[in-house]
């Protein structure tokens, strides 16, 4: 996470310096991101409806 969005480091910089594939980290980023987002997107609906 602190490669991508502080460093601002592209997918496959990334995998180079950890040694995995581009596709490995696009799927650690997604498996740490949705869940995020679906609840923060859960929570807003939920707001809206009060």
């Amino acid at each position: 996470m602190h490669l991508r969005f502080v460093e601002e480091l592209p997918q496959q910089q990334i995998s180079v310096h950890l040694g995995i594939s581009q596709m490995q980290v696009s799927r650690r980023l997604s498996s740490v991101l949705a869940p995020r987002l679906r609840a923060t997107s859960t929570n807003d609906t939920t707001e809206a409806a009060t």
